[in-house]
């Protein structure tokens, strides 16, 4: 029992026994005040009882000497000692009657001297009292004739004795019936009494009794608890006086330390001394000894050596017990063999060790089986890009085009699959480097655009409330996950629209939650599916996969991906109507982010917009209105001529800029453009005009309408951000503006100009004759890559491994190579090793900084990220991409 349970009960006891003594001595003293009481009123009865019996033998005497005062014929002096009796008596009586009347307190009783048959007792005693002593005052010639005559008369005197007597009566019954109050009061209190030590027993001493006895119960369920405990964790149990130093063990105690309990306990202290390891011992020993000095607890781990000489680790712990005073009396403790504890723990470590390299086993599986698969994707893929390049016939090309779309189909599936094995075994590594945000979300919605349009699905880009412009975190990964969600919503939608939808939200002093949005009005998602839908290698259900394809891998990337930068996805949905996916992750504040507003002051700008689509419209407006412009809609033509001369009307002037959709019902943009700009009143307005991709609008057309401006939806940012820049400035970048404000034109304002294919084929032409080294083992790769490159007018030498091209370097150092292609993977030396070679001087010093192109069937970023290490220059993953080639081409051998 502990000492806090052992103090609760002996409070609890003391509190019982006061009770019930509190209890005793107040219906004791009730009683004894009740007693008292009722004997003080019997006492007062008494002496109203005797003085009313009194007035009665009062009356007889007085009523007697009155009757001897009419008959005494001796002398005068009998006369004069009768007269005085009398005088007396009638004296006495009317003083007692008086005193009666004073000490009664009984109503009823009163009631009978005032009350009741006429005269009155109270008139009749005085008459009486006032007869006597008139009747004592005279001589024997003044008596009346007859003593009929007077009140004292015989008649008159039993009338008053048999009044005194009722009123004796009277007296007597009241003092009887207040001794059989008393009776039942003293009853009632015996029983009180007698049900107050039944209370008392039963609600206070039993309680405590049991309270003890369940105590003592529990102590004893609680030792056994323990001992049971004990004995299933094989703990041993010891325990050391600090009263007189003895140690005391169980039986577990010596079955731990392998010794046959001895008759002597006192060699419980001795035996453990004996078997503590000899590395052990002093630390044990002066740990303990502390505990017993300081009266301090200790937990502490140490070795044993039995007389077999097997060696076992024990985990020891102790506490100090205290006694109901708070003084220290003993250390428990206990001790534990933990050695196949130890064991299990070494072999989970083992098991550990043994699966984290089956997983770098699974991973490099998987790595070198996407090398095998990309060897001959990239023979596929680049034969048919060289195919493609040649005179074909239409059904030819048709051809070829089919067999190339599908094995970049393929070639997708396998990033997917190479992709999750890597997440799946944790190996994903996130980059941190700063990016803009909202030109990434701009730039992968209108790489998706032509798709969505191509379905006649409005995409919709909603980046008002992102506020800054830069970020820190890896912006291929949230293009992955935003361009995953996106392709998805205009896959499973046939009608209507996708809303893209980011904000960025402040979280702590270094981040930004990034929330996202893409919801689309398509076929929707049943919620047995939705359970689901997270999952790897599943979608919706199998008839899905027969429709519209996939692998069921994307969604599953995209929540890993969201997980790995902490965040989370959802999804809600219905369906007919249309699902929505959105969730939030994290990045960092980077120091070169920037507030998103024009450089110019649109807050003077007045800005009409005119579109069909309400959620275009309003995503619209709704940023035109945060970087402070004054903002009118209209859904349609019609409605946007009426708003404009009820502007005009009421402000005296036009719009200064109105966005106007092209494709409209009854009158498309174009048409309200030419109407606005044929009135006079508008002549002012700058129009711009927002349409399709596909739409291959001729732009001198469009600006001869009077358009200043076009852009293709989605409308981002980036583009409403520079229009209105130049519009509002109305200086030389508009004036340059030829034939019109466009996407190319606004991008070219902030950046140089992207290679056009032109000016790489006249790049190329300057590289023609050049040498380069093509350090490949596959044949069909280096078949691949040879007519490649050669096609782009490279003079070709081929390698079949890292050996054998540092040995063509040494070989060809006078001619020199311009470029080195190297594969990564190859036998009897690497790429890797390959090019830390050529960097260290081993192929010349004419070769150190020829720059070398990995290519690699790896397409991770750690594999980029070894190759940069390994001191190659750039990467190309395979199958290469023409277009990828060329650049790389023109980066390495012109630009440079």
């Amino acid at each position: 029992m502990s000492l806090n349970q052992l103090q609760h009960i002996i409070r609890r006891t003391l509190w019982s026994y006061i009770s019930a003594i509190v209890l005793i001595a107040f219906i004791s003293t009730l009683s004894y005040w009740t007693t008292q009481s009722a004997i003080q009123e019997q006492e007062a009865d008494s002496q109203l009882i005797n003085m009313a019996g009194r007035q009665r033998m009062l009356s007889q005497r007085i009523a007697l000497y009155a009757q001897k005062h009419f008959t005494l014929t001796n002398s005068e002096a009998a006369v004069k000692a009768n007269a005085e009796v009398l005088r007396v008596s009638a004296h006495l009586m009317l003083e007692n009657h008086q005193a009666l009347i004073k000490l009664t307190q009984n109503e009823n009783i009163k009631s009978m001297y005032f009350g009741g048959e006429k005269p009155s007792l109270n008139e009749l005693v005085i008459r009486f009292t006032d007869e006597a002593k008139y009747l004592s005052g005279l001589s024997r010639d003044q008596f009346p004739i007859s003593e009929n005559l007077s009140i004292l008369s015989t008649d008159h005197s039993d009338q008053l004795l048999e009044r005194l007597d009722g009123v004796v009566t009277a007296y007597e019954y009241n003092a009887e019936q207040k001794v059989t109050v008393l009776k039942n009061l003293q009853l009632s209190l015996w029983f009180l009494m007698l049900a107050a030590l039944v209370l008392i027993g039963m609600f206070i001493l039993k309680p405590s009794l049991q309270l003890i006895k369940n105590s003592l119960l529990q102590e004893k369920q609680k030792q056994h608890r323990i001992q049971l405990a004990a004995d299933s964790a094989k703990l041993g149990i010891w325990e050391y006086q600090l009263s007189n130093g003895k140690l005391t063990w169980d039986k577990t105690m010596w079955r731990i330390f392998n010794a046959g309990k001895p008759a002597n306990a006192d060699e419980a202290l001795a035996t453990f001394k004996a078997r503590l390891h000899p590395l052990d011992k002093s630390r044990v020993m002066d740990l303990f000894y502390q505990a017993v000095n300081q009266q301090t607890p200790f937990h502490t781990q140490f070795r044993i050596q039995t007389d077999d000489s097997e060696i076992k680790t024990i985990k020891a712990d102790a506490i100090i017990e205290y006694d109901v005073d708070g003084n220290a009396t003993a250390i428990v403790g206990t001790n534990q063999d933990i050695s196949a504890q130890q064991q299990q723990e070494q072999a989970l470590i083992d098991a550990r060790m043994a699966a984290e390299h089956a997983a770098r086993v699974k991973g490099d599986f998987l790595a070198s089986m996407s090398h095998e698969i990309r060897t001959p994707m990239n023979g596929i893929m680049g034969m048919l890009e060289l195919l493609k390049n040649t005179e074909l016939t239409t059904l030819q090309a048709q051809r070829v085009n089919i067999a190339l779309s599908s094995s970049k189909s393929l070639l997708v599936l396998i990033n997917d699959i190479l992709d999750f094995s890597k997440i799946e075994a944790d190996r994903l590594i996130l980059e941190e480097i700063d990016f803009n945000l909202r030109s990434l979300l701009g730039e992968l919605t209108e790489a998706l655009s032509q798709l969505a349009e191509s379905k006649n699905i409005e995409l919709v880009l909603d980046t008002v409330e992102v506020h800054q412009d830069m970020v820190k975190g890896d912006p291929s990964r949230i293009r992955q996950i935003i361009t995953n969600l996106i392709s998805n919503a205009i896959k499973f939608t046939h009608q209507g629209e996708v809303l893209i939808r980011v904000s960025l939200q402040e979280y702590s002093l270094d981040q930004w939650q990034v929330n996202f949005s893409v919801k689309d009005s398509g076929i929707g998602i049943t919620q047995g599916q939705q359970k689901k839908l997270f999952d790897a290698f599943s979608q919706a259900d199998s008839s899905t996969t027969r429709e519209y394809g996939g692998t069921g891998l994307g969604l599953a990337i995209v929540k890993k991906l969201c997980e790995a930068m902490d965040g989370q996805i959802r999804v809600k949905s219905k369906m007919n109507i249309g699902s929505e996916f959105y969730g939030h992750l994290f990045v960092k504040k980077s120091e070169r982010s920037r507030i998103i507003a024009p450089n110019y002051d649109i807050s003077q700008l007045s800005i009409l917009v005119v579109d069909d689509n309400k959620i275009n419209r309003e995503v619209l407006s709704q940023q035109l209105t945060t970087w402070g412009a004054s903002v009118v809609q209209a859904d349609s033509a019609e409605m946007a001529w009426k708003v404009m001369d009820s502007h005009f009307t009421e402000k005296k002037q036009a719009f200064d800029v109105a966005l106007l959709d092209m494709q409209m019902p009854h009158t498309s943009g174009t048409e309200l453009g030419q109407k606005i700009q044929a009135d006079p009143r508008y002549k002012g307005v700058r129009l711009v005009l927002m349409t399709s991709m596909l739409l291959n609008s001729d732009h001198k057309a469009i600006a001869k309408m009077g358009f200043c401006g076009y852009f293709s939806k989605p409308v981002t940012t980036d583009d409403l951000f520079m229009i209105l820049n130049v519009i509002g400035d109305d200086g030389e970048a508009l004036q340059q503006a030829s034939p019109l404000l466009t996407h190319d034109y606004l991008s070219s304002l902030q950046k140089e100009p992207a290679t056009s294919d032109a000016e790489v084929r006249l790049g190329l032409a300057s590289a023609k004759h050049k040498h380069v080294l093509l350090v490949e083992d596959n044949p069909i790769n280096q078949l691949v890559a040879q007519d490649t490159l050669e096609e782009l007018g490279l003079i070709v030498d081929i390698a079949q491994n890292g050996q054998e091209a540092i040995s063509r370097l040494q070989e060809h150092r006078s001619k020199g190579y311009s470029l080195i292609f190297m594969d990564c993977q190859m036998p009897v030396m690497d790429g890797y090793e390959a090019s830390r070679a050529i960097r260290n001087g081993e192929a010349g010093d004419e070769h150190r900084k020829t720059p070398i192109i990995a290519l690699t069937a790896n397409a991770m970023k750690e594999d980029r990220d070894h190759c940069i290490e390994a001191g190659m220059d750039d990467f190309i993953s395979k199958p290469m991409d023409i277009e990828v080639l060329k650049t790389t081409i023109k980066t390495w051998l012109i630009d440079r």
